[in-house]
C-alpha cells in the first residue's frame, strides 16, 4: 500500500511539474508575443513619427514657398499700382490718380472749402521734339516738372496728365489772392531758360483755373472746365492764366450743344460735298477737284468745316462722317471717269484724328476696291496741324497710305511753321501753298520772288506745288511765271455741287 500511494503522489508531481512547464511557457510565449508586439507597434509608431516629420518638412517647404510668392505678388501689385497711376517720367501722379483724388473730394466737399483745380500747358514741347529730338524733350519735361514743385504747398497735388499738360490740385485755400501769388510764381520760374544740348530754350506756361463747387460733379468736368480756362488764356497771349466763369460754362454748353447737333446732322444725312476745281492754267484745263465737306445746317444756313470740325472731332463723329463722305466723293469721281473725265483726280482733307484711327487704311483700301477708283487717283491733303500731336504715328500712317498707291499732299504749307526735314522724311507728292503766304504776291516783288524760288525748291523734290488762294488776276499773272501752273481760288468761280461739276468740266475742258 506505502508503496503504491508513493507511486501515485510521484506521478501527480511529474504531472504538476508537466502541468507548471506547460503553464510557464504558454506565459512565456504569451509575454514574448506581447514584447515582440510592442516591439512592432514601437517601430510603426516611430516610422509614422519619421513619416509625420517628413511631412511636416515638406509643408514647412511649401509654407515658405507660399508666403516668398505672396510676398512677390503684394511687390508686383504694388508695382503695377505704381506704373497705373504714376507717370513714368516724370514719377508724378498721372491722369487716373488725379481723377480719383479729385472724386474723392467732391463726394465729401463742404460749403466752405475752398479748393481749386490748376491746368497748365507747355507751348514749346513740340518745338524741342522737333529740333533736338524727344529725348530732350523729356528732360525739358523733367526739369519743368522739377521747377514747378518748388513752387507748391505740401497739400498741393500736381499731377502730369498728358504729353505736355499738368494739373495741379490745391486744397484748404484760404485766401484766393495767395492763390493768385502761387500762380504768378510758377509763372515765373518761366522766365528762365532751360539748358538742353548746351543752348538755352525758355517755355511758355498756359494756365487755367476751376475753383471746385458742389455743383461739379466729377473729375472730368473739372478738367474740362480748367481746360477751358487754359484755352481762354492762350487767346489772351502767352504766358498768362484765366479763371473758370458763367460765361466760359455758357459757351463750353454750346460747344457740347453742338457736338450733339453734329451727331444729329450725321444720322439725319445732313452733310454733302462741294467740289473746288484745280486748275492747270498753262494748259487750260481742270486737272482735278478738291472734296469740300459742308452741313446743310436748316436754322444757319450752309456751314463750313470752319464752324463745326472741331465738334465733330471731340463728339467722336468725324471718323465716321470721313469715311461717309469719302464714300460719296469716290462714287462721284467714278461717274465723271465713266463720263470721259479719265484723267481727273480727286483731293480729299484727312484730319489728324482720321489719321490716327488704326482701320483708317483698311477702310480707304475698301472705299477704293467699292468705287473702283484707281489709287493713284485719289490724294489726300493733310496739314502740317496734323503733326503736332503724335508725329511719329502720323509719318508711319503716310507711309502706310503710300502702300496702297494713293497720293499725299501737304496742305496749308506756309500757315504754321513746317519743318523741311519732315517735307524730305514724308516725300510728299504735292504741297499748296497756303494763301496766307499768296496774299503780297502781286504788290510785293522780293515776296514773289521769294515765293517763286520756294516753289522751284520743291519742284526739284519731285514735289508739284499747288498755289490755292487765288482770287486776283494780279496773283494769277504771277502764278503764270512759276515753274508750277497749278492753282486753286474763288478766282475760277465758287465750290461747285455735285449737279455742277459736268457742265464746269464742259467749259473749260474744251
Amino acid at each position: 500500500m506505502l508503496i503504491g500511494g508513493g507511486k501515485m503522489e510521484s506521478d501527480i508531481t511529474i504531472l504538476v511539474l508537466a502541468l507548471g512547464v506547460i503553464i510557464f511557457a504558454i506565459l512565456f510565449f504569451t509575454m514574448w508575443r506581447r514584447k515582440n508586439k510592442v516591439h512592432a507597434d514601437k517601430k510603426e509608431l516611430e516610422a509614422s513619427y519619421e513619416e509625420l516629420e517628413d511631412s511636416y518638412e515638406v509643408l514647412s517647404n511649401q509654407e515658405k514657398e507660399l508666403m516668398n510668392l505672396y510676398d512677390k505678388s503684394r511687390q508686383n501689385e504694388e508695382r503695377l499700382r505704381k506704373l497705373a497711376f504714376v507717370d513714368t517720367l516724370t514719377e508724378l501722379p498721372n491722369r487716373d490718380a488725379i481723377v480719383d483724388e479729385i472724386n474723392e473730394i467732391l463726394k465729401s466737399m463742404r460749403p466752405e472749402d475752398q479748393i481749386a483745380l490748376m491746368y497748365l500747358d507747355v507751348d514749346n514741347l513740340k518745338e524741342v521734339n522737333d529740333t533736338l529730338g524727344y529725348t530732350y524733350g523729356d528732360e525739358l519735361l523733367i526739369d519743368i516738372t522739377y521747377r514747378i514743385k518748388q513752387s507748391l504747398a505740401e497739400n498741393d497735388l500736381m499731377a502730369r496728365i498728358s504729353g505736355d499738360e499738368f494739373v495741379i490740385l490745391s486744397k484748404d485755400i484760404t485766401d484766393f489772392s495767395e492763390y493768385d501769388e502761387k500762380i504768378k510764381k510758377i509763372m515765373t520760374v518761366f522766365n528762365y531758360p532751360f539748358s538742353l544740348a548746351e543752348k538755352d530754350y525758355f517755355v511758355n506756361m498756359d494756365i487755367g483755373v476751376c475753383k471746385l463747387e458742389k455743383e461739379i460733379k466729377n473729375a472730368a468736368t473739372a478738367i474740362k472746365y480748367a481746360n477751358a480756362a487754359m484755352d481762354q488764356a492762350r487767346e489772351i497771349g502767352k504766358g498768362q492764366y484765366y479763371y473758370f466763369n458763367e460765361e466760359l460754362k455758357t459757351k463750353l454748353m454750346e460747344q457740347i450743344q453742338m457736338q450733339a447737333d453734329v451727331r444729329t446732322a450725321f444720322e439725319k444725312n445732313e452733310f454733302f460735298a462741294v467740289y473746288q476745281p484745280v486748275l492747270d492754267v498753262q494748259e487750260h484745263k481742270v486737272i482735278g477737284f478738291e472734296s469740300l465737306l459742308r452741313w446743310d445746317h436748316g436754322e444757319e444756313g450752309i456751314l463750313s468745316p470752319g464752324d463745326f470740325l472741331e465738334a465733330a472731332i471731340e463728339s467722336g463723329i468725324i471718323v465716321p462722317l470721313g469715311i461717309s463722305f469719302l464714300k460719296k466723293a469716290c462714287k462721284a469721281l467714278s461717274e465723271w471717269q465713266k463720263k470721259g473725265y479719265s484723267d481727273l483726280v480727286l483731293m480729299v482733307n484727312l484730319s489728324e484724328r482720321q489719321l490716327l484711327d488704326y482701320d483708317v487704311v483698311f477702310d480707304i483700301d475698301l472705299i477704293l476696291k467699292e468705287s473702283k477708283v484707281a489709287p493713284e487717283k485719289l490724294i489726300f491733303d493733310i496739314s502740317e496741324i496734323s503733326f503736332e500731336s503724335n508725329e511719329q504715328l502720323v509719318v508711319q500712317r503716310i507711309k502706310e497710305l503710300r502702300e496702297l498707291g494713293v497720293g499725299i499732299c501737304l496742305d496749308n504749307f506756309g500757315s504754321k511753321k513746317g519743318a523741311l526735314n519732315r517735307i524730305l522724311e514724308s516725300r510728299f507728292d504735292f504741297i499748296k501753298f497756303d494763301r496766307s503766304l499768296l496774299q503780297s504776291l502781286a504788290t510785293d516783288e522780293k515776296h514773289a520772288l521769294f515765293i517763286k524760288e520756294l516753289g522751284s525748291l520743291f519742284e526739284t523734290l519731285d514735289c508739284t506745288v499747288i498755289y490755292e488762294g487765288i482770287e486776283e488776276p494780279e496773283q494769277l499773272e504771277k502764278v503764270e511765271d512759276f515753274t508750277s501752273k497749278l492753282v486753286q481760288g474763288f478766282l475760277f468761280g465758287n465750290p461747285l455741287k455735285e449737279a455742277e461739276v459736268m457742265g464746269y468740266l464742259e467749259t473749260w475742258m474744251k
